[in-house]
């Protein structure tokens, strides 16, 4: 049933990919089952993996009837890439309307040839069907996480099991209508969903600005179009020679274009193209502001060396072109504009090559989890609980993507996961379209919740709060394993992966981040008895949303407090700590009440209480709730010196906290120590290490009274023995200790 393509051709010179299989329906034997030859479950995209034929692959509980019924009775209603689950097809003019879609026959063989020396379209069936069959791996995956009828999933038939219905997802393959981009609209139970899967650019310039010089020369300037709207593409018109201004924010020193910010000259704006600057705010905020002003057209500046970036966030009423060109270029325009009046054209440049986002399952399962949160939040008839700053939907979409593409029988928590890696035409270790790679190795992946206010864009929130749910998926592994089937297995990755759903469930509205660890919190409570919360508590703390946190207002990002602590049930504890001077030697004992994350004890010492030197290691441990004793005999001292002794907890990330502290006094004995003496209310005795065997103390008055007797071996004595006074009144006392050698007597002063 499994039927494997030859590497022999790729689409560009870094990656290898398939070349056309021939006669695949007959080779696989698809005449009597349904047969689909896709990048399965969990090849992440053609960089990843190989094609393969996947045999009646729907779940039986989460899709009875197959992924072609729509009735409920035994029989598909549909041969093409139609089901009760999604109806997948091409959109290659971007009109939203029923396009073709790939028929399998009374087979219902979906085996299509896939050519990357082609243009896409020459693949398109392939195409579709592998957005079919990843469509309907994320509904049966999920079904098994709660994502079911009741929930709001997407159904035609909810087969009697409560919900609406007649919500299947449109599932456009090579959209026409945008490019380097995926989108998923989702609306209430009972509306179809629609996911519109766009084509790539291979290479990350596909517009220029043409700088027209006095002398007649052209000096061409590499630019980026924006992603941020389908209605302000140069293929729908090209900008002539125009004349560019440079926006002057009215500090004079900035060129931003915010809002918040006024402009000087706006007259000079209309009929021409607008220069601003990075930062600050929103992309669609300034090109919007632009566009209000009259210009005709927008080049922005990237505030960052390197390549220029396609400008993200959403705005459809933008209509004049954007692009952005490198910090490097722009330096050279400004210094032009300096000079006197330049005028440029903005031209798209020749086809880049274009890669396929329906062969990208990460960002299929992404998208698909923007349908999964939207309507899980707050139930599936109220779809506007993420409309505020500090919500992490695209977290969650990016989280599902990576669970549901990763090997879980071969992967490595330090593993480098970029997203969209193919569409983005990057290795497989590449950092793809995010800031950052997802890893638990914080030197790969530094995100952490103080990140939010310094880039507030909806992704790069994204991005942080996924950072937090992968360092917890593997937090959890390593406690409780991991489990290949993603379905209903009992592994670490399903338990996480369970939370998470859990915890949309529970969120309330308009959530920030300290909302969202509270909900997985309290899912665990209620899935699990709350036995992984130090793993949840470990995770979310390590990237600065501890115990302390505070998100502030969760509809904006620049009032989160960060914090890296444990609540204090999961801190590592010291009950006791004692530094008791020997004879020979200073006793340290102590006991740990717990520990968490305790990579080690550290034992120092110090003679001036200010400089410390280690003179010991204690191996902690990473989970222990219960208690331990440690003990050193401390021998590298001198007698008439005090040292001060402190201990520390060291956690895995090698950060020290100093639990407790002590001093002794090693005092010198040459038979038989007293003290203090004068006396109060106690004091002690201590005994010369020559002495052996049993000793007997006696006290007496001065009136020859015996009033205290008791029999010690004299190793009890050679550390301090204390004697209890608190009965007896002020006044001079004998106390003798009668050993195997003699006789030993001194007087003591009662005050």
């Amino acid at each position: 049933m499994v039927l494997q393509c030859s590497f022999n051709s790729s689409p560009s010179e870094e990656h290898d990919t398939f070349s056309p299989c021939d006669d695949l329906r007959s080779q696989a034997g698809l005449e009597q089952a349904e047969g689909y030859l896709v990048y399965p479950w969990p090849v992440e995209s053609p960089f990843h993996g190989e094609r393969r034929i996947e045999v009646s692959p729907a779940d039986v509980k989460a899709s009875p009837f197959g992924w072609h019924d729509v009735d409920g009775l035994v029989g598909a209603e549909y041969l093409d890439t139609r089901g009760n689950n999604v109806f997948a097809q091409d959109d290659i003019d971007g009109l939203d309307l029923n396009e073709d879609r790939p028929d399998g026959g009374g087979s219902l063989a979906f085996a299509y040839d896939l050519d990357f020396s082609e243009a896409p379209s020459h693949s398109v069936e392939a195409a579709v069907t592998n957005l079919f069959y990843w469509n309907n791996i994320n509904h049966d995956v999920f079904y098994h996480y709660g994502f079911d009828e009741a929930a709001g999933n997407f159904q035609i038939n909810n087969y009697d099991r409560f919900g609406a219905g007649n919500d299947q997802i449109y599932a456009d393959a090579q959209d026409g209508s945008d490019r380097n981009n995926a989108r998923f609209f989702v609306a209430e139970d009972g509306v179809p969903g629609r996911m519109q899967m766009y084509l790539w650019n291979m290479r990350v310039y596909d517009a220029s600005v043409r700088v027209l010089k006095a002398d007649g020369s052209v000096t061409t300037i590499n630019a980026v179009e924006s992603g941020f709207s389908a209605n302000n593409k140069l293929r729908f018109g090209e900008i002539d020679q125009s004349e560019i201004v440079l926006i002057k924010d009215a500090n004079r020193t900035t060129s931003l274009a915010c809002l918040s910010t006024a402009i000087i000259d706006i007259e000079e704006i209309r009929g021409k193209i607008a220069l601003v600057d990075r930062g600050t705010c929103f992309f669609v905020e300034k090109v919007r502001r632009m566009q209000d002003l009259g210009a005709k057209a927008v080049i922005v500046c990237n505030n960052e060396a390197g390549d220029a970036i396609v400008m993200g966030g959403e705005d459809q009423s933008v209509t004049i072109p954007a692009v952005m060109i490198g910090e490097d270029q722009c330096a050279i325009l400004k210094s032009l504009l300096a000079e006197g009046k330049i005028e440029v054209e903005i031209r798209r440049q020749s086809d880049p090559g274009v890669l396929d986002s329906a062969l990208d399952n990460l960002i299929i399962s992404h998208e698909y989890g923007h349908g999964i949160s939207v309507r899980l939040l707050a139930g599936a008839n109220s779809i506007d609980g993420l409309d505020n700053n500090e919500q992490m939907g695209e977290g969650w979409s990016d989280y599902f993507g990576l669970m549901l593409t990763t090997n879980w029988s071969s992967a490595n928590p330090e593993d480098i996961r970029g997203i969209g890696t193919y569409v983005s035409n990057q290795s497989i270790t590449g950092k793809g379209i995010r800031q950052y790679p997802y890893s638990t190795n914080q030197s790969v992946n530094p995100m952490i919740y103080d990140d939010l206010k310094n880039s507030p864009i909806t992704h790069h929130v994204g991005a942080v709060w996924c950072s937090m749910l992968w360092d917890m998926t593997w937090n959890i592994i390593e406690s409780d394993g991991r489990d290949q089937n993603i379905y209903t297995g009992s592994g670490g990755n399903n338990i996480a992966l369970r939370l998470v759903m859990e915890g949309l469930k529970i969120l309330n509205c308009y959530p920030g981040f300290v909302d969202g660890r509270n909900a997985i919190l309290m899912a665990d409570s209620l899935l699990y008895q709350g036995q992984h919360q130090f793993q949840i508590w470990k995770s979310f703390a390590g990237r600065g949303l501890g115990f302390s946190a505070d998100q502030g207002s969760s509809h904006n990002t620049f009032d989160g407090k960060s914090s890296f602590d444990l609540p204090p049930i999961f801190r590592t504890s010291i009950r006791e700590f004692t530094a008791t001077e020997q004879t020979d030697h200073i006793h340290i004992h102590f006991i740990s009440e717990r520990e968490y994350d305790n990579r080690l004890f550290v034992l120092q010492r110090s003679t001036d209480k200010i400089t410390y030197a280690r003179i010991l290691n204690f191996e902690g441990k990473l989970i222990e709730p219960n208690q331990r004793v440690f003990q050193y005999a401390d021998l590298d001292v001198s007698q008439g010196q005090i040292y001060y002794y402190r201990l520390l907890s060291q956690d895995i990330r090698q950060r020290e906290t100093i639990m407790a502290s002590d001093s002794a006094l090693l005092i010198p004995v040459d038979e038989v120590l007293v003290f203090p003496n004068p006396a109060r209310d106690q004091t002690f005795i201590k005994l010369s290490r020559s002495y052996e065997g049993k000793v007997q103390i006696n006290l007496f008055s001065t009136t020859g009274q015996k009033l205290y007797s008791v029999s010690k071996d004299a190793e009890e004595l050679y550390t301090r023995y204390l004697l209890d006074l608190t009965t007896l009144t002020p006044g001079v006392y004998i106390l003798e200790l009668a050993t195997q050698r003699g006789q030993l007597l001194k007087k003591l002063v009662l005050r």
